[in-house]
């Protein structure tokens, strides 16, 4: 259990995890589904696997592939996806086809499926791996800036060429405020 330790419905489940959106992941006879603050079933328990909600929405993964629900449990994104990450700033990371790309809060392509890893967009930016294996940010139209080199040690972080830089995430992801575009032959 992670939440309501103390509170008695919490026994009716195998776990109950941290909330978000007012609603937390529970699981019940092996499957995965959404309570309130009161131990009340608000998204039946029919999932494989599920994310907490971000941005209105929680992935959820049924017969071997994810899509998207609402906070009423109204699928709003069929389940298409090899894998996903979490709505951030209205975009969404998902894997199809073997390639990462993002879509947007209507099931819409907003980045084309090109990369061979992706992490959530912060601050307007995304870190992505191309098929190289290079690893760099994009911004929500898909341009590619390539990251300044980061030293980190413990909580403190610079850069090779002093404190110009600019936080974009927690835990040492930085980017310097002069960013350089690559090229497509790069």
């Amino acid at each position: 259990f992670h939440v309501g330790f103390s509170q008695s419905w919490t026994r009716n489940y195998e776990y109950v995890d941290d909330w978000s959106s007012g609603l937390a992941k529970a699981g019940k006879d092996q499957k995965v589904g959404f309570v309130d603050t009161k131990g009340n079933v608000v998204v039946a328990f029919v999932y494989d696997e599920a994310f907490a909600f971000s941005d209105g929405f929680a992935a959820v993964k049924k017969g071997g592939k994810w899509g998207f629900i609402d906070s009423t449990g109204k699928e709003i994104i069929a389940a298409s996806y090899i894998e996903t990450g979490c709505f951030s700033e209205g975009l969404a990371k998902v894997k199809k086809n073997g390639a990462w790309g993002f879509i947007d809060k209507e099931g819409k392509t907003a980045i084309d499926y090109k990369f061979n890893n992706a992490g959530r967009f912060m601050n307007g930016l995304a870190p992505v791996c191309n098929e190289k294996g290079m690893w760099g940010y994009i911004n929500k139209n898909g341009s590619w800036f390539k990251c300044g080199e980061v030293f980190c040690s413990g909580s403190k972080s610079r850069t090779a060429t002093g404190n110009n830089f600019q936080v974009i995430s927690q835990c040492c992801f930085f980017i310097f405020l002069h960013v350089e575009r690559l090229n497509k032959g790069d």
